[in-house]
């Protein structure tokens, strides 16, 4: 078995290909010793993973909130929470309703350009799911408007594109309370992909408590750099491989990008504590 820890991955409870089940066949295969569920802004997949572990894999609830700083998209990872607690639960139900009325809005300006697609469409194909661009990229391909998902994307549904409608803004400081108040700890994702050394800095100083240091998209000077970074800060270092099982070249990440067995052993401890 690796000596590694995944701690992002995905399931079919947000945007990802494979059930909880499927996912710990996969962990399973990639001899992967440790793992946490980050799907996005939901625990769903929590419990039903919960029930399929034998205990000859550690592995910690998480979640992956989608949030905002200086009106851009910050993605924060929380782990350790606790998937019972109603201040969670209503936060992320109002975060469903508003995907829910985001997605509508969508599907009306894919109207305005002759494209007709329902609503029930989509959720009869994904009934696990709170519905986002990625499940509307895919009706796009399966109904032929679209050759595949990057079109789908690059004609219709990038960010400020013919049909995007932004999603309503959640603070970052608030989503890092959220998980604090839900007895988490909170890390933000692939900084790499979405913010700069200043805003990391700004995190912190919100109280966040870790920075994703391993992440496909960072190269070895990146990984060094936010290892440096957490390190000034006495943060948490973590890391995973970002799997959502939509891409074939995603199952030779599985076992490679991840923390080190000795470092999720002291996460966990931390969040125990």
């Amino acid at each position: 078995m690796a000596d590694i820890a995944d701690l992002h991955m995905h399931t079919i409870y947000s945007d990802g290909k494979h059930s909880p089940e499927e996912l710990l066949h996969l962990i399973k295969g990639a001899g992967i010793k440790a793992f946490s569920i980050t799907d996005h802004d939901t625990v769903d997949g929590i419990k039903p993973m919960l029930e399929l572990l034998d205990g000859s894999i550690e592995f910690i609830p998480g979640i992956e909130i989608s949030c905002h700083y200086n009106k851009r998209e910050i993605h924060l990872l929380g782990y350790g929470i606790d998937i019972e607690s109603d201040y969670l639960l209503e936060h992320l139900d109002g975060f469903k309703k508003s995907r829910e009325e985001r997605a509508k809005k969508i599907l009306t300006k894919l109207h305005d350009l002759d494209v007709d697609i329902e609503l029930e469409q989509i959720q009869g194909r994904t009934p696990n799911n709170t519905i986002a661009r990625p499940h509307i990229a895919a009706e796009l391909v399966t109904q032929g408007y679209v050759n595949d998902l990057r079109e789908a994307f690059s004609r219709y549904l990038y960010d400020n594109g013919p049909a995007y409608e932004a999603k309503v803004e959640f603070p970052i400081e608030e989503a890092i309370k959220l998980v604090k108040r839900s007895g988490g700890i909170s890390s933000i994702a692939h900084p790499g992909k979405m913010v700069s050394e200043s805003d990391v800095r700004d995190f912190f100083s919100m109280g966040m408590d870790g920075l994703e240091v391993i992440h496909p998209n960072h190269s070895l000077y990146l990984q060094k750099k936010y290892h440096n970074i957490a390190k000034m800060f006495n943060a948490i270092e973590t890391g995973g491989s970002d799997f959502h099982g939509l891409k074939d070249y995603e199952l030779g990440n599985l076992g490679k990008f991840g923390i080190p067995y000795l470092v999720f052993q002291k996460i966990k401890k931390y969040i125990e504590e």
